[in-house]
């Protein structure tokens, strides 16, 4: 019964951390957005390959 537990914990654990990482990738984009930095330096600081 312990161990059945203890799994039990550590996948909603995980589901838990999945989801908050899901959300943290969706939103930090848009928070990094509406920050005060201009888009100039938003672009040098993360360079895309043309």
């Amino acid at each position: 019964m312990l161990i059945i537990g203890t799994v039990f914990h550590l996948h909603i654990a995980m589901a838990i951390g999945a989801g908050v990482f899901a959300l943290y990738a969706i939103f930090a984009p848009r928070i990094e957005a509406s920050d005060e930095v201009p888009a100039k330096d938003r672009r040098e600081a993360e360079p895309k390959g043309k």
